[in-house]
C-alpha cells in the first residue's frame, strides 16, 4: 500500500472521530432499568408530623382491619411491584398481621410498617401505627 493511501485512510478515520464527537452521537440503552424513586403512602387516615414522618391512630375493636395503601413512582418503573412491606412491633409481638394489603389488628399497641423498594435503589417510607383502647364513658 502506498504511503499516500495510508495517510488518506488515517485522515478519514480521524475526521470521522471529530465529526461524531462534535455532533454528539447519543448512546441509547434499549434495555435500561427504570428504578422506583419514590413510595407514597395513600391511606386517608394518614397524618404527617412536622418532621415529615407519618403516623395513624385507631381505636381498637375486635374486627379492626386497616387497609394499607401506597403508590410507587415513576409510572414507567421497570418493576412497580418490587416492594417489601414489613411490620416491626414497638409493643407486643403478634399485635398485627399483614394479609392481602390489610393490617389485621389483634390487640392494642403500636407498630411500624415500612415499605421498601427491592429493585436496587433502596427507597423506603414508614408509618407508625398506634392502636388505642376505646374511651369508656
Amino acid at each position: 500500500m502506498k504511503k499516500s493511501v495510508a495517510l488518506i485512510i488515517a485522515a478519514v478515520f480521524l475526521a470521522s472521530i471529530a465529526v461524531v464527537g462534535f455532533f454528539g452521537m447519543k448512546i441509547v440503552s434499549y434495555n435500561s432499568k427504570v428504578y422506583i424513586t419514590e413510595i407514597r403512602l395513600t391511606n386517608p387516615e394518614l397524618q404527617t408530623r412536622a418532621d415529615g414522618s407519618h403516623y395513624m391512630t385507631f381505636e381498637y375493636r375486635d374486627d379492626l382491619a386497616i387497609p394499607f395503601t401506597f403508590e410507587v413512582s415513576p409510572d414507567n418503573a421497570t418493576d412497580r411491584n418490587a416492594v417489601d412491606v414489613r411490620i416491626t412491633y414497638q409493643s407486643d409481638e403478634g399485635l398485627a398481621e399483614l394479609v392481602s394489603g390489610n393490617i389485621l389488628i389483634s390487640k392494642p399497641g403500636s407498630l411500624i410498617v415500612r415499605v421498601s423498594s427491592t429493585d436496587g435503589k433502596n427507597v423506603s417510607v414508614s408509618c407508625d401505627i398506634y392502636i388505642t383502647m376505646p374511651e369508656t364513658a
